[in-house]
């Protein structure tokens, strides 16, 4: 359907920003220990700069707000605000403890800023025990309450007088008035979460749930008709979940899906934002998006014993080496990280073990030795090994580019003369 602008959807992202000619994007580190993400910051041309945050964990939203970009520190019940040269200050702390409110998304309205929350708890991660009925859109610096009683809300709006706001786990879109009254309801058919809208138009991101996993549906827009909230239609978008949907200029739109590559020679990029002044930040090339096939270039090499014990754990070196165009990690939305698949003689494959983390980022031409812990199978006989990246599921690899294949004998430890390979624990 027709829009104002250029209708642009951010999925599996932890947080989206547009401003000052600008889209900020949040990419968190995935399964990394340590907290950390990263800030993507994207112009008309590309990736025009990026920043890392460290000791920021399972970030969830973000806001600019005048020269700054407030980001929601949910692990810290937080926000902080971060700053042109890459420093960031407290901008609300909430109680000191471990996700205990489950902060997640922000809007601003007249100067002030609000947020919404899973819970009031007084107690590390106290959402969980429940969140029917337990959800609040309040405002941050004087933690005034504006509803509750919600489930798992997620990005409110002031939209034609009303308080828009996605009480996500009732798959609902509800509209309050100036005394928290519901005046406007829709429900769809799975969970709401993320907003837009125009002059003639309101857009809702609908998800499938996680803890459904046989539920294997992608994700979903839904059109509503501004003044009625009457469906108008919807449309498919191929990803399981959508966090939140922004409405850009067809040049901003342009901009992101360039991302890096409209300055792959670039060392340094201008500092972020407009009015934010001449400051420099060096790229740090991460993956943030699902490699194209240009990327998809590498060599494994492995030394693999030709017969192993059965139900043994080996622990391998593993040397990574990208002949691709990107640079590959284990962070952000779509970490690529490696794996391994046994396969019997007759062509039945085991399930897929645990996936290991690239220790640091590989460039293009660059290589990466990788320790993993490679798990026998139970069973005797001939095995074809396969060791190999993946990224959402293994990667496809370009012609010429093959995967670590290796013909193993799964044999009895016990018969005569056997001697197991060194760094194996049978």
């Amino acid at each position: 359907m027709a829009t104002s602008g250029t209708f642009w959807l951010a999925a599996e992202a932890q947080g989206i920003a547009a401003a000052h000619d600008c889209l900020a994007r949040i990419v968190t580190a995935g399964r990394v220990a340590s907290p950390s993400g990263d800030v993507l910051i994207y112009d008309a041309n590309g990736i025009r700069a990026t920043y890392r945050l460290d000791g920021i964990g399972n970030i969830h939203d973000a806001l600019f707000l005048q020269e700054s970009l407030l980001i929601v520190n949910t692990t810290g019940n937080a926000v902080v605000s971060l700053k042109a040269d890459g420093s960031t200050s407290s901008f609300w702390q909430g109680p000191p403890l471990f996700d205990a409110w489950h902060i997640n998304c922000l809007f601003a309205d007249d100067g002030a800023v609000f947020a919404t929350a899973f819970g009031k708890s007084g107690t590390s991660c106290g959402w969980r025990a429940g969140t029917e009925g337990t959800g609040i859109v309040f405002r941050l610096l004087d933690e005034e309450v504006l509803v509750s009683g919600l489930d798992m809300p997620h990005h409110p709006r002031f939209i034609d007088g009303m308080l828009v706001v996605c009480n996500s786990a009732k798959f609902e879109v509800l509209g309050f008035d100036n005394k928290g009254a519901i005046v406007q309801k829709c429900v769809l058919d799975g969970f709401t979460r993320g907003i837009a809208y125009d002059s003639q138009h309101i857009w809702i991101g609908v998800s499938r749930l996680r803890a459904n996993a046989s539920d294997e549906r992608s994700s979903h827009v839904v059109v509503l008709d501004r003044k009625t909230w009457t469906e108008l239609g919807s449309f498919e978008v191929l990803v399981p979940e959508i966090y939140d949907l922004l409405i850009v200029s067809k040049s901003l739109a342009s901009g992101v899906a360039k991302g890096h590559r409209s300055s792959r020679d670039d060392v340094h990029a201008r500092g972020p934002l407009s009015k934010f002044g001449s400051m420099t930040a060096q790229y740090d090339w991460r993956v943030a998006d699902l490699l194209p096939p240009s990327s998809r270039r590498f060599a494994i090499e492995v030394e693999i014993p030709s017969v192993l014990p059965p139900n043994a754990n080996l622990k391998l070196w593993c040397h990574v080496r990208n002949h691709g165009d990107a640079c590959i990690d284990s962070v952000g939305p779509f970490p690529v990280e490696l794996s391994y698949r046994w396969t019997n003689s007759q062509g039945r494959a085991a399930p897929q073990a645990i996936r290991f983390e690239l220790p640091e980022n590989i460039g293009p031409g660059k290589s990466c030795a990788v320790e993993i812990v490679l798990a026998t199978p139970g069973e005797l006989g001939k095995f074809i090994l396969d060791i190999f990246l993946t990224q959402e599921g293994t990667i496809d690899s370009a012609p010429g580019y093959p995967p670590g294949r290796y013909e193993v004998d799964v044999a009895d430890t016990n018969r005569a003369g056997f001697r197991a390979p060194l760094g194996c624990d049978g």
